[in-house]
């Protein structure tokens, strides 16, 4: 029996003086060190080892104590650390870690000791955004991950019903850019598309298919796996009962094969790979749980409490009628690890005043919904506030346009060039925008795109040039009174229809009212379209499903710039809702739709700005700054996405408690 435990002892110790060996430096163990994670012990003792005065952790424990998702591959000894869209790989005996594609340098590398991965503590938690402070006295590693227990955000978009389809409410708003439901990609802060629900992607030669892979442990919310057989339904649904995905390149798939779990194949009918992972990115894009929707035959109007059941970093968990008020959860079995958050409560504001006003008394932390800005007119009541930052972003949107409709005169170019001198557009700026907007160009898109193109002049205020060009087509005062009339002799009357959305509908509708007083000038009676006035569904049918308008003042959100630039208000063609059907302005806009990468795309798109400069199918009436007001007195850590503010999938998992 000596002789039995002799060996034993000296096999196990010839093992760990070739682990030694392999890993270059001797394995020390910190007996007198311990570790605690916000105040709870980690490790201590013999779970920790000391390099170089390093001290390094079981990265697995680690992991579940910061909510990372750890994913070990034994065959390349290697370790992948994830965090929403952060990603640390860790290879044992290499000192080189690679941070979401980049390089970085750690002081010791990765060991492995009694048949655990040991990775140096202070490295992994500050690369997470976690403090470590070291107590001398204690023999102490004091790690603060700066886990956010609750935040109140505020919504002017409605949360009844309680429906995850239903485009106009706050469940699909919010679902933009990943909260209770994720996309197969999504976009970066910098607006790069970059992976979430499918970890890589294959882009066929023609670009009319692309193969995702999905990552394998994605679970829906009761527990059951995601798999691309979700992904093939929900695109199929979406085809079958959503109408308003016609206007969407995701109106291009031809088919859709699974191969396996975890992969996916969509094939187009067109060149449109590059334009489809734009649509993906977004809310048409989140995928649902076949198992909860395959019978649903009314999708907008399902409202059982299942067709919240996303795969996302956040649960639904109750909603109080009576406060209208949404309260989530985090999913701490969420596939890119658990979020920052623990308690998301979102509350419905009936206006913008009143949004406002709970975000100087502190009562919300920031606004949540799609492209919903505060308006600029409340900057006054905000700036000074203490603890709150204005939110002062570049506005990918356009903040103002005007578009033409089909009746004449407005389908003469002689008109649409006269309305474009007959405006002020610097008095137009400071009536709606004050220090936040700026006079446009004649190209409609808006410098903060990369497309931009700044060799086009900027718009400008002629009156004389705008009175010749309606004599010149016959459109002249013939009475004296002040009104030019039309070829029939009845007076020039045009009805202005500005966008009625909430939120929206006060800006628009002043500056419906400025464009008005400038027409006016001109011999042009026009008049703010009193239908649509507080009728939000008015306005919708009338613009985007009739489009029945004369002149049309709306704005165009981040998501619609990115994808073509804006094009889609004015064209009319597969794809988007515009008036404008001239065979070059569609074959321009195709060749937008179907570049197959940024260069392509920006070159189109600078085409199509020398058209808007030289027909004038619509017009930019200003472009602006966007307002993402957020508190800055309980939280950091806020990831401000470009054109779209500091409530993104990136916050969820960046933002700390001060």
């Amino acid at each position: 029996m000596v002789v039995r435990k002799a060996k034993f002892f000296i096999l196990a110790f010839l093992f760990l003086f070739a682990v030694t060996l392999l890993n270059g430096t001797a394995l020390t163990y910190a007996k007198d060190f311990s570790v605690e994670v916000d105040g709870r012990q980690l490790v201590s003792g013999a779970s920790l080892l000391s390099e170089q005065g390093r001290i390094m952790v079981p990265v697995r424990v680690l992991g579940e104590a910061l909510g990372l998702k750890v994913r070990w591959y034994g065959d390349e000894r290697m370790v992948i650390l994830q965090k929403g869209d952060l990603l640390l790989k860790l290879t044992v005996g290499s000192r080189v870690a690679e941070k979401n594609d980049g390089k970085v340098f750690m002081d010791v590398a990765p060991k492995i000791a009694n048949g655990r991965c040991f990775v140096p503590l202070r490295f992994v938690a500050q690369t997470f955004g976690c403090q470590v402070r070291w107590d001398q006295e204690k023999q102490l590693a004091d790690v603060k991950s700066g886990m956010v227990k609750e935040i109140s955000l505020g919504t002017l978009s409605p949360l009844e019903p309680m429906n995850i389809l239903n485009d106009l409410g706050a469940w699909y708003r919010m679902n933009h850019f990943g909260f209770t439901h994720v996309q197969l990609v999504q976009y970066d802060p910098q607006l790069h598309i970059v992976p979430c629900l499918a970890e890589k992607w294959e882009v066929s030669p023609d670009g009319k298919a692309v193969t995702f892979y999905l990552v394998k442990d994605a679970r829906w919310h009761d527990g059951e796996p995601v798999t691309a057989e979700d992904v093939k339904f929900t695109f199929e649904y979406k085809l079958k009962h959503l109408k308003e995905l016609a206007r969407w390149t995701v109106a291009a798939i031809e088919k859709i094969e699974v191969a396996d779990a975890h992969t996916v194949t969509f094939y187009l009918k067109e060149p449109l790979v590059y334009s489809l992972f734009k649509d993906l990115a977004i809310g048409i894009g989140i995928i649902l749980p076949k198992h909860i929707w395959e019978d649903v035959n009314d999708p907008k109007n399902y409202t059982a409490r299942e067709n919240l059941i996303g795969c996302g970093p956040f649960i639904f968990e109750s909603y109080d009628p009576a406060s209208q008020t949404a309260t989530f959860k985090a999913n701490h079995d969420y596939f890119a690890g658990q979020p920052s958050v623990e308690k998301v409560k979102v509350k419905y504001y009936k206006n913008v005043d009143a949004l406002v006003m709970a975000l100087k008394k502190g009562e919300i932390a920031a606004t949540y919904d799609y492209a919903m800005p505060i308006p600029a007119s409340y900057a006054p009541a905000l700036e000074g506030t203490p603890g709150l930052d204005l939110g002062v972003i570049s506005d990918l949107g356009i903040m103002i346009y005007m578009a033409f409709g089909r009746e004449y005169p407005v389908t003469e170019k002689a008109f649409r060039e006269a309305v474009s001198y007959a405006i002020d557009y610097e008095m137009l700026v400071k009536a709606v925008a004050g220090d936040y907007g700026e006079v446009p160009g004649r190209g409609i898109v808006p410098p903060s795109l990369p497309a931009y193109d700044p060799a086009l002049p900027r718009l400008t205020q002629d009156l004389a040039k705008a009175n010749a060009l309606l004599d010149q087509i016959g459109l002249k005062d013939k009475d004296g009174d002040g009104i030019r009339e039309l070829p029939d002799g009845s007076k020039l009357r045009i009805p202005v229809t500005p966008a009625t959305k909430k939120g929206k509908e006060t800006m628009m509708v002043r500056a419906a009212e400025v464009i008005c007083s400038h027409l006016k000038k001109v011999g042009i009676d026009a008049y703010i379209d009193p239908e649509v006035l507080g009728n939000e569904e008015k306005w919708q049918q009338r613009v985007w499903n009739d489009r029945d308008y004369w002149i049309y003042l709306g704005y165009a959100t981040p998501g619609a710039v990115i994808y073509d630039g804006g094009l889609m208000y004015f064209v009319d063609a597969q794809g988007a809702f515009g008036t404008c059907a001239d065979p070059e302005y569609v074959r321009i806009y195709q060749k937008v739709r179907q570049a197959r990468n940024d260069s392509e795309w920006t070159a189109a798109l600078r085409e199509a700005q020398h058209y808007h400069a030289r027909e004038l199918p619509g017009l930019a009436l200003i472009w602006g700054k966007a307002l993402y007001p957020y508190r800055t007195d309980e939280f950091t850590g806020w990831a401000i996405r470009s054109g779209f503010g500091p409530v993104n999938y990136q916050t969820w998992f960046a933002l700390r408690s001060r």
